[in-house]
């Protein structure tokens, strides 16, 4: 899809990443994945959450993937690296303070990405 091949284009460069993934509203994402988010893309999601996004914005975008019908099987199958940037991202979210929207949807990433028990 357009989505797949814009992040393969921008997916090398981090600033282009960013850009890229700002400027797709989260509530666009179901519709992108509809199928299903592939794991080197959420892995690449992650890693540029890590580094270029404030607190609020990755709440947003992690609330619009947490939506995602297939988030859960492709959680399932992230390796020991991936599940610590993943731990990062959260921990790094839980202590930034959040308050209003980003609260809000706080619960639903932390709901959908939580540690598969």
């Amino acid at each position: 899809g357009e989505f797949k091949s814009n992040w393969k284009r921008v997916r090398g460069d981090a600033d282009a990443l960013h850009g890229f993934l700002s400027r797709i509203p989260p509530s666009k994402l179901p519709a992108l994945f509809r199928a299903e988010v592939e794991e080197e893309v959420l892995v690449s999601i992650l890693g540029n959450i890590e580094t270029h996004f404030a607190p609020q914005a990755a709440v947003d975008l992690l609330a619009g993937l947490s939506t995602v019908r297939s988030l859960k099987t492709t959680l399932r199958l992230l390796g020991k690296a991936e599940r610590e940037l993943l731990s990062r991202v959260l921990a790094r979210l839980r202590a930034a303070g959040l308050q209003g929207p980003a609260l809000t949807n706080w619960s639903l990433v932390e709901a959908a990405f939580a540690e598969p028990s």
